[in-house]
């Protein structure tokens, strides 16, 4: 009956050994763990320089409403890779068929698609591109065909 318990107690210890040494083994950072949580988009340091561009891929979207720059990126803690920027990660998602309601203008005199939306950072949402106000003569569904240098009409 010793025996029995001797066993059972040893069983008993050997779990607690084992979940003290998880808990102490664990990473007590909760910065850290809820950045491990969220979207990383490239390596810092000398080798994976930010490129300059206004664009998402380096990190650069625009708000259209007050006519800035806006900064996407975020260094992680210890500096070892940019994050994106946690009010930016669930923007919403743009449906991808090529027809108006998704931002996608045919135009027929071209034979062409032209993207017509960008995300705007002040509204969080899609917008038709302000840089587009103006269409040149030709391209509106409706106009008469334009000549092009090379085109067979």
């Amino acid at each position: 009956m010793l025996n029995k318990r001797l066993k059972k107690f040893k069983f008993i210890f050997l779990g607690l050994i084992i979940f003290v040494a998880l808990i102490g083994c664990s990473n007590s950072s909760s910065n850290e763990s809820q950045e491990n949580d969220r979207i990383i988009v490239g390596e810092s340091g000398e080798s994976a320089a930010r490129c300059k561009a206004l664009s998402t891929e380096c990190g650069y979207g625009y708000d259209y409403q007050k006519n800035v720059t806006v900064d996407l990126w975020e260094l992680s803690s210890d500096g070892s890779h940019w994050l994106l920027k946690e009010e930016f990660e669930n923007v919403g998602a743009r449906c991808e068929a090529l027809i108006e309601s998704c931002g996608w203008r045919w135009f027929p005199n071209t034979e062409t698609y032209i993207d017509v939306w960008v995300f705007d950072y002040g509204s969080m949402e899609f917008i038709e591109n302000p840089d587009l106000s103006s269409i040149p003569k030709g391209l509106e569904p409706g106009d008469p065909p334009v000549t092009q240098p090379g085109r067979d009409n």
